[in-house]
């Protein structure tokens, strides 16, 4: 009988360690006013977003509860990638033929926390942007969160600050006065 009753108690806290290993998602990006706004001024057009790499290796692990992914299966360049051309596309700036100009890039630093100063949170994201046109920019985003002190909790809130991180990534891109450079055709 007590053998019983162990072996139960062994199979649901295996089972509970197994469930709770799960990836915790992202929700989607959303534009943004503000860099719809920015973007408008430089009355962007023809632009085509190519390819967006990362570093071989992401440690993108929450606190042994799984990992945190960005959602539809992306990887986290896709996932910027997707965000700056979707705020492209929204101000009518993305080719539909033939681009006057390619951004490409690539990302630097993708990490984040759950427990800095225990209950806080941040993600750190480094993105180096490339034109066709041979100009760069670089820029970081350290973004911070209230992360909480449970697990979950806390992993649930990092995946639900990374769109807001990418947001505020591509707000620094966009404000940049090297940005409208990138979109000037030669």
């Amino acid at each position: 009988m007590h053998r019983n009753i162990l072996m139960a108690a062994v199979t649901v806290l295996t089972l509970s360690s197994l469930l709770n290993a799960c990836a915790t998602v992202s929700p989607n990006y959303k534009t943004d006013a503000a860099n719809q706004a920015t973007l408008a001024t430089f009355k962007v057009s023809h632009v085509a977003i190519g390819t967006f790499t990362e570093p071989n290796h992401i440690s993108s692990i929450c606190r042994a509860r799984g990992p945190i992914r960005p959602p539809e299966g992306m990887t986290y360049a896709a996932f910027i990638r997707n965000a700056l051309e979707q705020e492209i596309r929204t101000a009518g700036g993305l080719a539909s033929g033939t681009p006057d100009i390619t951004l490409t890039g690539h990302l630097n630093v993708i990490d984040f926390s759950t427990s800095f100063h225990l209950v806080r949170g941040y993600w750190d994201l480094s993105l180096e942007l490339l034109s066709s046109n041979g100009q760069a920019l670089s820029v970081n985003e350290h973004y911070e969160f209230n992360s909480g002190f449970v697990g979950h909790i806390a992993c649930n809130r990092a995946a639900k600050a990374l769109p807001p991180a990418v947001d505020a990534l591509i707000h620094k891109i966009v404000i940049n006065k090297k940005f409208s450079e990138l979109l000037i055709a030669k």
